[in-house]
């Protein structure tokens, strides 16, 4: 059986690469690091959707209850 056939992996030999594709690998360093310079800003966005999540929670909890409130009433009513 040949080694590709097993599965396994095969090294691929050594080559030289075209100035065009390490430009773009340069590029895509450069992404990764504005990327990681951003993270800061990414917190503070999750903290302000969490906070908005939050107090869409509360809206919630609110409509249930004038919700439930109006339900007691009704049953009060025909009771």
């Amino acid at each position: 059986m040949e080694p590709a056939e097993q599965g396994a992996r095969v090294k691929p030999e050594a080559r030289t690469e075209p100035a065009e594709l390490i430009s773009t690998r340069a590029k895509q360093m450069e992404l990764k690091a504005t990327r990681a310079e951003r993270e800061d800003l990414k917190t503070t966005r999750t903290d302000k959707i969490i906070f908005t999540a939050e107090q869409m929670t509360t809206r919630v909890e609110l409509k249930t209850t004038k919700a439930d409130q109006a339900k007691l009433e009704q049953k009060a009513q025909r009771g």
